[in-house]
Formats: structure tokens, sequence, C-alpha cells
């Protein structure tokens, strides 16, 4: 019969476990744990005095009784990091007269999630021959369960219950999930991941970040001739369709800061391609002539970049994340931009650099994984007057803006 109690309890829960320290309760939480690993055959037996390192905040373990005594140094050794002391405790039972069998869950009771102090609260789950089970709570923690009151059991509509543990005048508080919902409670699944990635947020943290990305712009470049002729200016413009760029930083995120360094490869789709020549007659009149297809923009570029980002949760599953950034590039080839001239772009077209702003909405979909959606603007800037020998630099202007929009997945180590 324990042996199906321990299954059952086990096998098909999730707990809330929020802890607090306080004269009173004060609403603050602690962290969150979840138990869908431990009862599963031969997790307690592999992993006994092994270090593991998982998400728990609240290490948690269901024993059996030898009579009325409680070994603690199972759960000590499961849970080395924690400086769980070993002890035997000794409770004294409640009515139990219409129990038939009973097991004992072992709480480890923090002051703070970062605290290696804590206590050891007993829990009793006892199940009668109606297949009931009653959960006898220790809420004095003085290991007599006759001056605590009633136990409580589970109902169908109930998903959470809330305990309160005193302990020399310390409260703490936690959440209990019904371990015999049938299916499984989304929200309190939301909760739980949510939790994990608030208490990763406080800590120093790696981020790999991938991700696809189209654009689209008008770019434009203007210059004066150096010398005096009756071509007062020349101008090419360009139209971008659409350009496919393919993403990875590496993010290091502290609080609700973060830093990425990043580098992207980007393939263009230039379509209409003009030249325009401004040309002032004898009469002083300006008029415009058009030379299509001239003007061969570089379409492959691989980008390096910074940026500093700040994240915003606005609830379970969703943060925004506004952010600048600044890069450069080079050009991955190296055709001429006129057909005439022999000119390598990537020396001429100097000065390489831009500045984006824009925002990431990522959507949690697990402990580690959060996917996203990306909204930027970027400006690009580049001097191309030595190209074109017979312009006045100091005319040179560039106008070359774009917009994207991206989808990509975010790991957290």
């Amino acid at each position: 019969m324990k042996r199906t109690i321990i299954f059952i309890l086990l096998l098909f829960t999730s707990y809330y476990m929020y802890s607090q320290k306080g004269g009173k309760i004060t609403g603050k939480t602690w962290g969150v744990t979840n138990l869908y690993d431990l009862g599963k055959p031969g997790y307690d037996l592999m992993n006994k005095g092994n270090v593991i390192i998982d998400s728990t905040i609240m290490p948690v373990m269901i024993v059996n009784l030898q009579g009325n005594k409680v070994n603690t140094s199972t759960f000590s050794e499961i849970y080395p990091n924690h400086h769980i002391p070993t002890d035997i405790i000794e409770v004294k039972f409640p009515d139990m007269s219409d129990i038939v069998d009973t097991v004992a869950a072992l709480w480890f009771l923090r002051e703070s999630i970062h605290s290696r102090n804590g206590i050891i609260n007993v829990m009793l789950i006892g199940v009668t021959q109606d297949n009931e089970f009653q959960f006898f709570v220790d809420n004095n923690n003085n290991h007599d369960f006759t001056d605590d009151g009633e136990y409580f059991v589970f109902t169908p509509n109930t998903i959470v219950k809330k305990i309160t543990i005193e302990n020399n005048d310390v409260f703490y508080e936690y959440s209990m999930g019904n371990p015999f919902l049938e299916k499984e409670d989304k929200f309190q699944k939301r909760a739980m991941i949510d939790s994990q990635w608030r208490d990763a947020s406080k800590k120093l943290k790696l981020n790999v970040n991938i991700s696809v990305s189209s654009g689209s712009g008008e770019p434009s470049m203007k210059f004066s001739p150096k010398y005096k002729s009756d071509t007062v200016l020349v101008e090419y413009k360009a139209n971008l369709y659409a350009s496919m760029q393919l993403n990875l930083a590496f993010e290091l995120s502290y609080y609700n800061f973060s830093l990425l360094l990043g580098g992207s490869l980007e393939k263009e789709d230039y379509g209409e391609r003009f030249e325009y020549i401004y040309i002032k007659n004898h009469e002083g009149d300006i008029f415009k002539r058009n030379n299509p297809t001239k003007g061969q923009w570089p379409d492959a570029k691989f980008y390096y970049e910074i940026c500093v980002a700040y994240n915003v949760r606005l609830s379970n599953v969703v943060r925004i994340s506004p952010y600048i950034g600044a890069s450069s590039w080079f050009y991955l080839n190296d055709d001429k931009f006129l057909r005439y001239d022999e000119t390598k772009i990537s020396k001429t077209f100097k000065d390489r650099y831009s500045y984006s702003f824009g925002s990431k909405i990522k959507c949690i979909v697990g402990p580690k994984v959060a996917i996203f959606t990306d909204l930027r603007y970027q400006k690009l800037y580049f001097d191309a007057s030595s190209y074109f020998k017979y312009s006045d630099p100091s005319s040179f202007k560039l106008k070359y803006n774009k917009f994207y929009f991206g989808v990509g997945v975010q790991y957290r180590f």
C-alpha cells in the first residue's frame, strides 16, 4: 500500500512551494518546486549520494515511517547542496484510527531562496479503506500532530491548498498543488515556469538567441561633382524589396538588463535601380535625366553587432525587451557598382556603421526556452565618395533605412 501511495502522490504530482520568512505573513513569496521526476521508478535510488542540480527551490521527499520515527539521512544525501541536517525525528500521531497505511513527506523550508539555513517540516499522508487520502500538517513544527487541528483532503475542485508553518515565531507559507487532478493545470505549469525564469533573472546568465529576419527599404546616395560643369547633382536610388537575415547572438543577462554580442548573414533582393543626373542648362533651368538599371548595390553582408536591452515582465509567459544596438559589416561580394569601373567597393565604401532600435516580444514555452518576435528599425551609413572619383566628398549624402520583422528562439543555459 505504501508503494501505491508514493506512486500516486509523486508520479502525477507537481507542487507550488512558496515560502517566506517574517514575524507575520507578508504575502511575499519565494521560488517554485516541481516533483515531476520524483517518484519515477528508480529515481531516489539512482540519485542517492549524487549532487542533484535542478530547479528545485524547496527540497521535498516522501519517506517511509519506522514506527513513529522519521530518518532524514537519505533526504540530506539526495540534496547535498542544501546542507539539510541529518536527524531522527519522533512524531506524535493524531487520531488515525481509520487509516490503513501512512507515509511522511519531508519539506526543507528555508528563510529565503538563497539561504542555506532552514527547517525540516513533516507532513503525514494517510489512506483509508475507502481510498481517501488524508493530509496531516504539523503547523507549529513541534512534531506533535495532536495540536494542529483537522486533516484536509483534496476535493476535485481544489487546485492548490495554502499551508502556513510557524517555527519560533517565524512563518513559512507555501501552496501545495492537488496531486489528483486528472488533467495538468495549465495555469499551475505556467506559474512554475515563470518562477524559474524570475529566479534565473536574478543571476548572471548566458543565453543564446537564433532568429531569422526580413527587411526592406529604399536606399539612396547623392553627391555633387568636384569640378564645375553643367551636372549639378548625381543620385543613385534603389528599391530593396526584401532581405533575408540569419542572426546568432550570445546574451549576458543580469536582473532585467542584457548585453548581446552577435553576428548575422544577410542577402538582399534589389528591384528597380536608377541613376538620376541633374543638369543645368544655359538658361539656368535644371532637368533630370533618368538612367535605369544603373548602380549595382552590394547585396551580401556579414554584420557584427553589440546591443543593450531591458527586459520587462508582462505576465507569466510574456516579456517585452526593448533594445538599442550598433553594428558594422563587411561585404561578402565585391561586384562593381558601376560596370565600367574596376574599383572594389569593399575598399571604397568606407566608414561603415549602423545603429538600430527595436523591441522583442518573448513568449516563454519552457523552463529554458522562449520564442520571440522582433521588430527593428535600422539606419545604415557609409562613405562612398572615394568610389566616385569625380565627386565632391563634402557633398556626399546617404539615406539607407530599413525596417525588419523577425522570429526566433532563445535558449537559457
